[in-house]
């Protein structure tokens, strides 16, 4: 018997397509929310009170500031921190 064995791609095509497609939908709700509060930002860029003109404007200098990689590296920590703190302040299992 050899030490590793070859598995025929039937064994393994359902498990990928199942892959591919929970992958496709994060990516489309992904998009679905930058849209979302990309037009949320201009629009509060463009018109609106005096007030979420500067907050927009702060918004889009901080995150100008700082390094895509960083940002994405601080999201994907703080945001597991902020969902495992939500979680358990409505008594749910940890992520």
């Amino acid at each position: 018997m050899e030490p590793f064995e070859r598995e025929g791609l039937a064994d393994w095509i359902g498990p990928l397509l199942d892959g591919a497609f929970v992958t496709l939908q994060i990516a489309l709700a992904a998009y679905a929310l930058g849209l979302m509060l990309g037009l949320a930002g201009a629009a509060a860029k463009l018109g609106g009170s005096a007030t979420l003109r500067g907050i927009a404007a702060a918004y889009t200098s901080l995150v100008r500031a700082i390094p895509e990689l960083l940002l994405i590296i601080l999201l994907y920590y703080a945001g597991t921190q902020g969902l495992n703190a939500a979680l358990q302040a409505m008594r749910a299992r940890r992520v």
